[in-house]
């Protein structure tokens, strides 16, 4: 397992068919600093 779940501690960030509520929402945005730096280094989504 790499990475254990930012809110659980389970699998979720490897497991497409199950994930806690918290990591599906990322309501308190433990995610969103990697999902931010994956746009802006993607050139598909640089302008």
């Amino acid at each position: 397992m790499a990475e254990p779940c930012r809110y659980c501690g389970g699998d979720c960030p490897n497991q497409p068919d199950y994930m806690c509520d918290g990591y599906a929402g990322d309501i308190d945005m433990l995610y969103a600093k990697d999902t931010f730096e994956i746009i802006d280094n993607d050139p598909l989504h640089n302008d």
